[in-house]
């Protein structure tokens, strides 16, 4: 077809640019081969609803994927919870969670010359407050989008109405999402006025040694007012986010008229999609049932008369793109035969509110308010906020093992394993500090280099599992943007697919119809070597009848009478055995 490229044969890339060389690669396989092609999107020529109808193939990221990011997110934000502690790391760790601090905006990274010279409390009152700033150009883009759709949707009411939930679900999804990355950072912030430290018998502020903690002191006390207040927000949101989850598990099992998505329902969604105990079912029930219907306007969705003077679509007509509508299906299709033949796991259904919740309560919440707390802990004694730490991250993994909250294995095995190996590099941090503090350190220096040296080497090699497996997770979710397939490759996919079963239908019916044949040619042999053995038995008897008559001549009519009804049931009489009398009658 022209315009076509062809990109992959046999799933190896295809470097071909003129059709002679395409004949001669296609030539050097063996049947059967699947061939991938490059189609060009189609011009204006054809049709701007095609091209609208094309560019809505968009690449969307798998449960499975979003799992990991999330999980990915999790496990690195415990991070600055270890780099809180004041203890000696390997300088590979202290590099990595440098890298880690910036990418989740902690703000402990600016250097003195790069920052404008303003009291702690200032800064600090900036950084708490960033994460509600962020809110502010979400909000002023929903409203954007709310008078647009009223613009659109100012003559059907209905129409509105469901365009309006929607956009408040997309919404508070979006406010989900800045809570599940920016929370721990805000945590952060907000524990520092408790995190102080003695200097020459006064305890001050660890990240602000001009600020003594009193409770007198007016610059702490306006630190410590804030960061009750913004506790308190923060106990409130969770327990609002509490109840929408409550209210969301019984939502999706209990009956309801479930006309649309309730906000508190879809704000979790962002963190309960992909965990045992969602029914995704549900939501895709009234999106289909609901939304598809309701939201359908004939005169914005149904294509127009082309120039060319071809007919309008008619009222009922079907429109869309069936195209893509057939891809989706045959996608369908081909996903569910892979999950026929797939090894049976854990069903999808199964779970409790506990794993519902997974990501909101353990993973968002408790534990990185349990890592602050350890850090709070640590402040005289560092030891003790590696113990509670290791103590966290090994209950953490107890309950992963105990529950697996996640639909998918690989995502219950991953935080398994980074929890584990996270819980290992706390309690060998404590072991090392406990060593280093040791009241006869001095006497034994050798041996306390050896173990702290060999205490270096295991926490670097957990440090390289635990950036391995995030570098895979990162590495996977390249590949499910890149690699998704567009409409022409799974159509394509879905044809191979029918023609190799057609193939092997033909084959089995081929064998199939040889078999037969063989049988009945087998069955016609037997047949005629049991008719051939009936006729020599007959030409015997009638051979022998007849030397007896000419010998006897007086008994042989009466002989042959009863030779012949003796043979009648064979269907043969004294002419077939080429003897002469007449047959029995």
């Amino acid at each position: 077809r022209a315009g076509w490229q062809l990109a992959l044969l046999n799933g190896r890339a295809v470097r071909a640019s003129t059709e002679a060389e395409v004949h001669e690669r296609v030539a050097a396989q063996n049947l059967p081969f699947a061939m991938t092609f490059l189609a060009p999107r189609f011009g204006s020529e054809q049709g701007a609803d095609k091209d609208r109808a094309d560019a809505r193939d968009i690449v969307e990221m798998s449960k499975t994927g979003t799992r990991l990011l999330l999980m990915s997110v999790g496990i690195l934000q415990s991070f600055n919870g270890l780099v809180k502690l004041d203890m000696s790391f390997p300088p590979l760790f202290k590099r990595i969670a440098e890298t880690i601090q910036k990418l989740f905006m902690n703000f402990d990274y600016f250097n003195p010359e790069c920052t404008v010279s303003a009291p702690y409390e200032k800064r600090w009152m900036f950084f708490v407050c960033v994460p509600y700033l962020m809110v502010i150009p979400l909000t002023c883009s929903f409203l954007v989008v709310v008078c647009l759709d009223f613009r659109q949707s100012r003559r059907d009411p209905r129409l509105r109405r469901v365009q309006r939930w929607l956009l408040r679900n997309a919404f508070g999804s979006a406010l989900m999402t800045i809570i599940l990355f920016f929370l721990q950072s805000h945590m952060d912030q907000l524990m520092s006025p408790f995190v102080c430290e003695d200097i020459d018998g006064v305890r001050v502020m660890k990240l602000a040694k001009d600020i003594p903690c009193r409770s007198s002191h007016r610059r702490y006390s306006m630190l410590t007012t804030a960061a009750y207040v913004g506790w308190t927000l923060q106990l409130a949101i969770f327990l609002g986010l509490i109840f929408c989850l409550c209210k969301g598990y019984r939502w999706q099992a209990e009956n309801h008229a479930r006309d649309s998505i309730p906000f508190c329902i879809a704000v979790l969604e962002t963190s309960t999609s992909g965990m045992r105990g969602h029914v995704p079912a549900v939501r895709e029930r009234v999106i289909s049932n609901v939304v598809a219907v309701k939201s359908y306007n004939a005169s914005i969705c149904a294509p127009p008369a082309t120039a060319k003077g071809a007919e309008a679509v008619a009222d009922g007509a079907p429109v869309g793109a069936g195209r893509e509508r057939q891809a989706q299906l045959c996608r369908e299709d081909l996903q569910h035969c892979a999950q026929f033949h797939a090894r049976p796991g854990r069903p999808e259904q199964e779970g409790s509110i506990f794993t519902y919740g997974w990501v909101l309560v353990v993973n968002t919440f408790t534990r990185p308010l349990l890592l602050q707390l350890s850090v709070v802990a640590s402040t005289s004694f560092p030891a003790l906020g590696a113990a509670m730490q290791s103590s966290i991250f090994t209950l953490n993994f107890m309950l992963i093992l105990m529950v697996f909250p996640y639909e998918t294995q690989m995502v219950n095995i991953q935080e398994a394993l980074l929890t584990g190996c996270m819980a290992f590099l706390t309690a060998m941090s404590c072991f090392r500090n406990l060593l280093v503090k040791h009241q006869n350190a001095n006497k034994f220096p050798s041996a306390i280099w050896a173990c702290g040296l060999f205490i270096d080497i295991l926490i670097v090699v957990v440090v390289v599992i635990i950036a391995g497996t995030l570098a895979y997770n990162l590495a996977l979710l390249v590949r499910v943007v890149t690699e998704s397939e567009n409409s022409d490759s799974v159509l394509d996919r879905a044809h191979f697919r029918r023609t190799l079963d057609r193939e092997r239908m033909q084959r089995a019916e081929a064998q199939g119809t040889e078999f037969v044949e063989e049988a009945e040619h087998r069955e016609r042999e037997a047949e005629c070597e049991k008719s051939a053995w009936h006729r020599g038995l007959h030409r015997r008897l009638w051979g022998e009848a007849s030397s007896y008559a000419a010998e006897v001549p007086e008994g042989a009519t009466r002989l042959r009478r009863l030779l012949g009804a003796l043979l009648a049931p064979y269907a043969l009489g004294p002419s077939a055995s080429g003897a002469g009398g007449a047959p029995a009658t």
